[in-house]
């Protein structure tokens, strides 16, 4: 269980990254799938 939360913390904090970098509408809404699919 343990590894499970923290490879999903790590996708997370990842996904944070990423999310810096948004500047359009089409990164934003890459970025809200991968959440969906990291949830």
């Amino acid at each position: 269980v343990c590894i499970l939360i923290w490879f999903t913390i790590a996708r997370l904090k990842l996904l944070k990254e990423e999310m810096k970098k948004v500047q359009s509408v089409e990164d934003l809404h890459h970025c809200i799938r991968v959440h969906q699919d990291i949830l």
